[in-house]
This record gives structure tokens, sequence and C-alpha cells, in this order.
């Protein structure tokens, strides 16, 4: 069952906040029990099972606790913020309201950045439309909040950071958000299509909901395509093959690899009919990343177009942990800028492997994520690295810039 079909952009349209309704009848903890039975997993990239992670704030609770929707992401090749709320947000609001059912806060923030615009426009209508239909429950508060419009403070401990009014960097956990969070409360901080997800779920129940999908991955997930597919964002039921994803998106062949997100990794296009899941992508050391999925053809350079997502991470790290700053973003960075020229070794393929190997630690996802991409480009097309080491430089061909 998919759940953004129709766009509903008002009230109206939408409709009664029904779900949330049977939400306010229920016991918080019966809330958090139908959304861990449902098997949610958080859409941001760490896929964190949701009901979890409300328990967590939820026991942490002795006093006042907040729910942040994450509207901050901006992974190059992924706007689904971006799409559900100019599409959808009274979908993301119905479920921020849940949430903080859930978990018994009395404030919901939805943080994004300064750059989006039309987040902030189309929420802040949203909300009015709410306040003045009376629909937002009595003793409950929404705020929008726009911060930085760097990449990481789409990272959960940035944007708490900076609605807290310190700068949006991360901070290394413990504490979680979920322990102290916003005013050092415990925080619940989801992204809008997790949370848009939780209307769904209390409507059908959680039994039903987990009847879709996988073993491991229940529902759907909105997937961003690029590269060289048709730019476009679809719902796919988790368990559909990547294969029917390519060809939704326009690809009938000449297709060497697929990005998923720059911190996903690389998969190559052999492996296009497993199953999108996270248990099937895990065992090629890929992740799902945010969603984005970016395609290739058979005249990209991995080995250069691993050098320009290297550079990408490098520019945004914080420099807070040296193995982000002068492993990752440093030295692996004129490692690869060596491969590609023809003036590596194989000494030099070796080194990138140690490096990915040397990420843990680091306060937040950056340095894993780029580790992730390089070691991901490295098992998968481990020929051309080795070309490249033995002198050959990488070959000009397709690269993918967007957003990076």
């Amino acid at each position: 069952m998919k759940l953004f079909t129709k766009p509903a952009t008002t009230l109206a349209e939408y409709g009664a906040f029904a779900s949330l309704g049977r939400a306010l009848a229920m016991k918080p903890n019966d809330v958090v029990n139908e959304i861990s039975l449902s098997g949610l997993r958080g859409k941001g990239g760490a896929a964190f099972p949701t009901g979890k992670k409300m328990s967590f704030v939820a026991a942490a609770s002795a006093g006042e606790t907040f729910v942040v929707c994450n509207a901050s992401a901006s992974d190059p090749g992924n706007c689904k913020d971006d799409w559900l709320a100019s599409n959808h947000p009274f979908a993301v609001l119905e479920g921020l309201l849940i949430a903080c059912r859930a978990v018994g806060a009395r404030t919901g923030v939805i943080a994004t950045k300064r750059s989006k615009t039309a987040i902030i426009t189309t929420m802040t209508g949203a909300v009015g439309q709410l306040e003045k239909s009376g629909a937002l429950p009595k003793g409950i508060t929404l705020e929008i909040k726009a911060g930085p419009s760097h990449y990481l403070t789409g990272e959960e401990t940035s944007l708490v950071n900076f609605i807290n009014g310190k700068p949006a960097i991360p901070s290394r956990r413990p504490p979680y958000p979920a322990q102290s969070g916003v005013h050092g409360m415990p925080t619940l901080v989801n992204n809008c299509e997790t949370l848009a997800n939780l209307p769904s779920i209390i409507a059908r129940g959680g039994a039903e909901y987990a009847k879709t999908g996988t073993l491991e991955s229940k529902g759907s997930m909105l997937i961003c395509t690029a590269g060289m597919a048709e730019k476009k964002i679809v719902e796919v039921e988790f368990g559909t093959p990547l294969a029917a994803v390519a060809a939704d998106a326009g690809i009938t062949g000449g297709c060497k690899a697929c990005l998923m997100s720059p911190a996903g990794g690389f998969l190559p296009a052999s492996l296009f009919n497993e199953p999108l899941c996270h248990e099937a992508f895990a065992r090629y050391g890929v992740g799902l990343g945010s969603g984005g999925a970016i395609f290739f053809p058979e005249d990209c350079s991995i080995v250069r177009q691993a050098l320009l997502l290297a550079k990408f991470f490098g520019k945004w790290s914080c420099r807070q942990c040296p193995a982000c700053c002068d492993g990752m973003g440093g030295e692996a960075v004129a490692t690869l800028e060596k491969l590609c020229a023809g003036n590596g070794n194989p000494q030099d393929v070796k080194r990138l492997d140690e490096l990915c190997s040397a990420t843990e630690g680091t306060i937040c996802g950056l340095a894993p994520g780029a580790a992730r991409m390089l070691a991901t480009a490295l098992r998968h097309f481990p020929q051309e690295f080795e070309e490249c080491a033995a002198g050959k430089p990488a070959p000009q061909g397709f690269l993918w810039a967007e957003g990076l």
C-alpha cells in the first residue's frame, strides 16, 4: 500500500486528523507499542527502529520532552524533504503530533535550513491552517526553526545544537538527544518521511503495516533517482528489485552502478536484481542512506567519481575528528588524485582500504559514510583501482556532480 499517492496541500484536501484522534484516545505507551509492532525504521540514513527510539525518550522523561522533525537533510541527489513539505505537509504534521503523543511532548519543532525557503513557507502555512481550524490539540505548540544551510545541520546533534543556540556542529554521544536534547530535555528526532508514515500505522495498525515490505524492512521508502536516470521521486515498497526502480527511471541498459545517497555506497549493475531493503544491501556493504539512487553509465570512472565524492565529504568536515578531516577528507583525496592521474601504485590502493577502516569513534556519521562509499567502490570495482595503480590514468567520462 503506497502512502503518498495524491498530493494534499490544504487541510481540506487532507481531511480530518483521524489517526491523531485515535492516538489521543490511546495511552502513550500503547502508541509506542503500535509503532514498534509496525517495524518502522528511520528513513534518514541510520535506519534505527522508530518505536525503540520513542521508548528511549519516554523512559528518559521525568518531565518535559520535545519532538523535532528533521527537515534539514541536503544529501546530493535527494530532495524528498522538500517534496514532502510541498505535496504532503499535513501527513508530516499529523505524524509529528502523533509522535508528540507517544513521548508526552508538548512542543513539536520543524527544523530546517534557511536556504529551504519552500519548506519554511509551506510548513508555516500548514501550521497556520491547523491553528485556525482548531485541529491542533490543546496544550501542543508547533514551532518552525530555520538554521544554517551547511550540510552537517542535518545531523541530529547538530540540529539540536542549533535549536539550543549553539554552533550547528555534531556533538559526541552519549548523551544522545533521546537522553538530553532540546533545552537538555529528552528529545525525539525523526525526519519528515519517518513521521509521515505514522498516520498510516495508527490507522491500519502496526501488525497490518508490517505485512508490507520484507523481514527487516517494513513498508516503503521514497527513492530519488538521479545521474543517468530520469530525475524523479518514487515510493518503492521494500523488497522491490533495484532493477525495477532503474527501469521506472528510464534506464534500459548501459548502466554500471548505483550509488545509494553519497554515504550509502556503490552497488554494481550485476546486483540490481537484489531486493531494495536494508538486509539485502547490507550483504554487499551498502546502506540505503536517505533514499537517493544515483545511476552511472558504463563510461563513468568509479575512481574519478569516488574522488569527487571524497572531496565533497572533506569539504563539509567540521574538523573535530582527524580520521575525518585528515583521513577521509585529506589523505584519501590526495591518494585518489594520484591514482586518477596514473601516478599511483598498489600500496596506494591498500592505504585507501586502511583509511576506510579507521573511522571508528568519530563524532558523527560523515567519515563513516565517506568510508562506506569508498570501501564499496574498492570492493565492487577493484579492477579500476588496480589499473590506476599500474600507471593507467582513470578515463574521462560521465561524472555526477550535482550538489557536490
